[in-house]
């Protein structure tokens, strides 16, 4: 009979038979197959100009992310727009039109929708 820290230990496909049990999500035994996906960090959006806004974050994590912006219109509307899904550099979205930015946000995903 084993004892001390071998009687604690299991095959892994035992550990991730329980894992996926409990968290009803499928887990790899293979450490080759798992990848780190995550959102990105350090980001931050502004409005540079009238025309719009621009989003960059300082680390993807596997991610992506994309600017966001409300514009505002002449006749008092406010519409929004977004940029492209980046992975590094600056995402930018446009206003249409005559209409002016008025606020700038960011959207994150654990996905590279890039």
């Amino acid at each position: 009979m084993l004892s001390g820290i071998f009687a604690l230990s299991a095959p892994a496909a035992s550990w991730a038979e329980g894992a996926e049990a409990r968290s009803g999500t499928s887990v790899s035994s293979f450490a080759g197959e798992v990848g780190l996906m995550a959102h990105p960090s350090g980001c931050r959006a502004e409005i540079p100009a009238d025309w719009g806004s621009v989003a960059t974050c300082s680390r993807h994590n596997g991610g992506s992310f994309r600017a966001l912006v409300l514009c505002r219109h002449r006749d008092g509307r406010i519409t929004d727009d977004t940029g492209p899904w980046m992975r590094s550099g600056w995402s930018r979205a446009y206003c249409e039109g005559d209409s002016k930015a008025v606020t700038a946000g960011f959207e994150t995903s654990y996905y590279d929708r890039t």
